[in-house]
């Protein structure tokens, strides 16, 4: 009688564990758009076969949003992740202040879902097994990816929560310059290898005459214009930190126009080649339009920029038209910094958009689907500086499956995912403790 007693006690515990495994833990999660790739690619890795999975992009390394709905190979635990990736800042904002970010809503053309941001665009499904169950109004971030430490951003100190902060990688950046459809512009810019720390400054804060980048006098009419990201981003953080430009200095970013109109930009879907007949050209520019509202703070004009990396990967390779002509009357062209997976967008094939080294050092970006090769010596050893930690942090109240699954994807993120959007952590010879700060042999 006992044994029975003992047997059916047995099989109670072992339906109630199955009942804990089995109840659905969603988790949302917001933040980074230059470690959106090895982010994505561990959300799938971390799950067992028949996970169903639906997104706004072309592949899963480029998918800002994504809804990916299965079981861990680990714990078995039941979980759909919802990702919204709009910017670090954002990311840790959702988080310390508990904004509600991520809102889904059902699509009318294909049978999945789509961000009710996004409701007018055509998505691209890898499958269409996403649910209405699956699908939820707004709710504030679980987990967020960051380009820095809580503590560099606007989100850090009295009235915002101190997050759980775990360092799953290194992202690299880069200074990528555009191109034109003048001859003469297009040939000084050939020339261009190099931009340094001291030139970053001041194209920022009024735009570099291109002689400084080509040393030849008849460039001082032709003006590098910034383009870049807004507020949210982290990549901005990092390259404003690295320059010594200020983490919250004012720049002059500019907001270019394509197709005709300034306002109205048409994004092509392809690199533009200079040379090609028909390619999209940059028409026009003007300083970007005051932002009343990026997480709830206003900015003057010239201060905001891009929401995406992804975008100004795609308006950095596309030249600036033969007739185009600044403020002044002049001839213009761009430079922006990206992240790996989006500089290594911005120099596909047919485009003419280049990597810059960065005073004088090169970050050895590969054209292989890996943008950072394990060799890439200049990173790991500290000669390319342009760098920082990728973060993934969480509320210090986030607990049970939830938690567990979190500290899943560190380890996914860390150990194996990291060489898609740069260098893990066990590569790296160096170290350092604040973004643009000194760096140090481990």
């Amino acid at each position: 009688m006992k044994a029975l007693l003992k047997s059916f006690a047995a099989g109670i515990i072992t339906l109630a564990l199955a009942g804990i495994s089995s109840a659905q833990t969603v988790i949302h999660i917001s933040g980074s758009t230059a470690f959106r790739s090895a982010l994505n690619h561990a959300l799938v890795d971390i799950l067992n076969t028949g996970y169903s999975i639906a997104g706004t992009g072309s592949s899963l390394s480029n998918s800002t949003q994504l809804v990916v709905s299965g079981t861990t190979r680990t714990g078995n635990y039941a979980v759909v992740f919802k990702t919204n990736l709009t910017g670090s800042l954002a990311g840790v904002q959702s988080l310390a202040q508990q904004s509600p970010q991520i809102v889904f809503s059902p699509s009318n053309s294909n049978g999945g879902w789509l961000l009710t941001s996004l409701a007018t665009t055509a998505g691209t499904y890898f499958n269409s097994a996403i649910t209405a169950a699956q699908a939820d109004t707004a709710a504030p971030a679980d987990i967020c990816l960051a380009d820095s430490y809580q503590a560099s951003t606007y989100f850090y100190g009295t009235g915002y929560t101190t997050l759980v902060d775990q360092l799953v990688g290194v992202v690299p950046f880069f200074w990528v310059m555009g191109d034109s459809k003048d001859p003469n512009v297009h040939a000084s810019l050939g020339t261009v290898t190099n931009i340094t720390a001291s030139q970053i400054k001041l194209l920022l804060s009024s735009g570099l005459p291109l002689s400084m980048l080509t040393g030849s006098s008849t460039d001082a009419n032709i003006t590098m214009y910034p383009l870049g990201r807004d507020e949210d981003s982290g990549t901005r953080l990092d390259a404003f930190a690295e320059s010594g430009f200020g983490v919250f200095g004012s720049p002059v970013q500019y907001l270019p126009g394509i197709g005709g109109s300034i306002t109205n930009i048409n994004l092509p879907s392809t690199p533009a080649s200079v040379s090609g007949p028909n390619a999209t050209t940059i028409t026009g520019l003007m300083p970007w339009p005051a932002n009343p509202n990026v997480d709830g703070l206003s900015f003057p004009v010239g201060h905001s920029g891009f929401n995406s990396g992804g975008t100004l990967a795609k308006i950095i390779y596309t030249p600036v038209d033969l007739n185009a002509q600044d403020q002044f009357g002049g001839k213009f062209a761009f430079i922006t910094y990206l992240g790996a997976g989006d500089a290594q967008t911005a120099i596909t094939t047919g485009s003419t958009a280049v990597i810059l080294n960065y005073n004088g050092v090169s970050g050895e970006l590969s054209p292989s689907n890996d943008p950072i090769p394990s060799t890439a010596s200049n990173i790991i050893n500290g000669k390319y500086t342009f760098w920082s930690y990728e973060h993934l942090s969480y509320l210090p109240t986030l607990s049970g499956p939830a938690k567990t699954i979190a500290n899943q994807l560190v380890q996914q993120i860390s150990s194996v995912e990291a060489h898609y959007s740069g260098v893990s952590l066990t590569s790296m010879n160096v170290s350092r403790s604040v973004e643009g700060g000194v760096i140090n042999h481990n």
